[in-house]
């Protein structure tokens, strides 16, 4: 599995004003924020929480931005914040979707503005899998998530250069020109049609 997850978060305000300027105050928790060329924000600083100096039993550190804290708030045993503007933003996190940490955003901006609403899209870098979701105020409401066998499926069904490439026996590409030329044309459309599942998916929820 893929170390390195890509998550995109789009808001939608009902009041404009307050929820933008509240998400404007989440970044600003942010550690290093308005420094210029900082561009790495860790995702954890976003809760307000200072770090502590705070052991466990077994000695171990249990504060913001450990792995054992991390991942019982987080849903990831790291984040970061990319690309923050004033209705989104970009996440590069471990192994899943930080979804405690969007539900924790999302609480806080429905305090600005109750009628906020969120579009959420991710993947593996693989991709292993593709997610999307919906969030509002009480957070994630609704998502799918498909795995790279029903994302293989649906390309091989919807174009014939990659179905004819593909070895069912052996449930991959044939190891020959064939093969190898319905590989690298399934590269060519793979992404904009991962974008299209998530897209309509959105839609329908």
């Amino acid at each position: 599995m893929a170390n390195h997850v890509n998550t995109f978060i789009q808001f939608f305000f009902e009041n404009e004003e307050a929820g933008k300027a509240k998400l404007q105050e989440l970044y600003s928790r942010l550690d290093g924020w308005g420094e210029e060329s900082n561009y790495d924000w860790n995702l954890h600083n976003i809760f307000g929480i200072p770090e502590t100096d705070e052991l466990d039993e077994h000695g171990n550190a249990t504060g913001p931005g450990t792995y054992s804290w991390n991942i019982e708030h987080m849903g990831s045993k790291w984040a970061y914040i990319e690309d923050p503007e004033e209705d989104y933003f970009r996440m590069t996190s471990a192994w899943s979707v930080p979804i405690d940490a969007i539900n924790y955003i999302m609480g806080e901006l429905a305090e600005a503005d109750p009628e906020v609403r969120a579009h959420i899209t991710a993947e593996d870098e693989m991709p292993n899998w593709v997610y999307a979701a919906i969030a509002e105020g009480d957070g994630i409401v609704d998502f799918s998530e498909w795995e790279w066998e029903e994302i293989i499926g649906n390309l091989r069904d919807t174009y014939s250069e990659i179905a004819e490439g593909w070895d069912e026996e052996n449930d991959d590409f044939f190891d020959n020109d064939e093969g190898e030329a319905a590989r690298e044309f399934m590269y060519d459309v793979l992404w904009e049609e991962i974008s299209e599942l998530q897209m309509k998916a959105l839609g329908d929820m």
